[in-house]
């Protein structure tokens, strides 16, 4: 399946009553398992990542990776960016491939 758009996938559970997962992944490991989860379950996911993790992984190496494995995936899979610190790092998540970004601006 492609990668879908978080609001897309909120709406339909919206008009379908049922809720859509969000998840923080740190890794690979932990999305492959996310994706696992999400296809045996036969449930539609949001997978998440921000700046606390991306000293493990960088976006644009996660980002690759996990975009393929998100093209084989059997259910809609949303990727969002979650408590960036700022324009500069939302701009690079969306250029990166994610379909949604939070700014927490909460420090300022």
């Amino acid at each position: 399946m492609s990668l879908a758009n978080m609001k897309d996938l909120l709406n339909q559970a919206r008009q379908g009553n049922y809720a859509v997962g969000m998840f923080v992944m740190y890794d690979i490991e932990m999305a492959t398992g996310l994706i696992q989860a999400a296809e045996e379950t036969n449930s539609p996911l949001i997978m998440a990542y921000g700046e606390l993790a991306e000293e493990l992984v960088s976006i644009r190496h996660l980002s690759k990776a996990v975009h393929s494995m998100i093209g084989e995936a059997k259910v809609p899979i949303a990727l969002h960016w979650d408590h960036g610190s700022g324009l500069d790092i939302a701009a690079l998540a969306l250029r990166s491939g994610f379909t949604s970004v939070m700014i927490d601006a909460s420090a300022e």
